[in-house]
């Protein structure tokens, strides 16, 4: 993401939450040896970025793409 102008630290709590998922700033303090405050700027910034945008889990979009878009599209040929 520093390619694109983000900081080090958001680079780095991105590229953590994206390989281990959801973590709170305390389990990422714990995780990454940064304080709080760096913490918790670099997720004001993914989320001014947009970056940070929650995705549905694959599990459900797996179940979306089966059940309704699959009942759609069996009903218009």
């Amino acid at each position: 993401l520093t390619a694109w102008g983000a900081s080090p630290d958001a680079d780095l709590v991105f590229r953590f939450l994206v390989a281990h998922g959801p973590h709170g700033v305390e389990a990422l303090r714990g995780e990454l040896g940064i304080s709080r405050h760096r913490i918790t700027v670099a997720l004001d910034e993914l989320a001014d970025s947009h970056a940070g945008r929650a995705a549905r889990p694959p599990v459900q979009r797996a179940l979306t793409r089966s059940g309704t878009a699959a009942k759609r599209s069996a009903s218009n040929p």
